[in-house]
């Protein structure tokens, strides 16, 4: 998964869960004259709000239909945006076993991508606006890291290898297992 729809991923983990879980810990927004609301009521554009996520949760799949088998994801350095989202998701709840190399983006995600001409040359260039932390409240730059490092010149046995670690861990790691609620955040404080 290199990237795309944040919510076809959120429907593959509905049926991992047992309980609601949430996608990002916070999430911010830089306002610009495209997104601060009608008469500038959300405030002046370049300042960044927190906005509530309350209603952003993923909920559980049908119990009849829950999986319940172990679940590796693999991920490289062309993993992506929701990519990356799918992934620290699974990895911040102890959904997933992630295996693979670190991937190509960073583990806390931006995302809505506004046009916004550039003054001196009117050439537009598009910005992200939006920053998303994951599940955990992690705020370090960098990449996600996964569980099982499989090395750059690995080939087709090692990924077999590899793909039998995983299917030898538990279904849910315990020591892994957080559930980070969605909760209101306030003028840019943490959840």
């Amino acid at each position: 998964m290199t990237g795309g729809q944040s919510d076809a991923g959120a429907q593959v983990i509905r049926y991992l869960l047992r309980q609601p879980v949430a996608q990002v810990a916070q999430a911010r927004e830089r306002l610009n004259a495209d997104n601060n609301g009608l008469l500038g009521y959300r405030g002046q554009p370049g300042k960044m709000v927190a906005f509530d996520l309350t209603d952003k949760v993923i909920e559980p799949a049908d119990p009849q239909k829950h999986f319940s088998g172990p679940v590796a994801v693999l991920i490289d350095e062309l993993t992506y945006s929701a990519g990356i989202l799918f992934a620290t998701t699974l990895q911040d709840h102890g959904l997933a076993v992630l295996a693979g190399r670190p991937t190509g983006g960073f583990a806390n995600q931006t995302g809505n991508m506004m046009p916004s001409r550039l003054p001196n040359t009117g050439f537009t260039a598009y910005i992200a606006t939006r920053e998303f932390v994951r599940p955990s409240g992690d705020l370090r730059v960098g990449p996600v890291i996964p569980d099982l490092p499989l090395g750059a010149e690995s080939g087709p046995a090692d990924l077999l290898a590899l793909m039998q670690r995983a299917a030898a861990l538990p279904t849910i790691m315990p020591d892994k297992r957080k559930t980070v609620s969605a909760k209101t955040i306030h003028n840019g404080g943490g959840v």
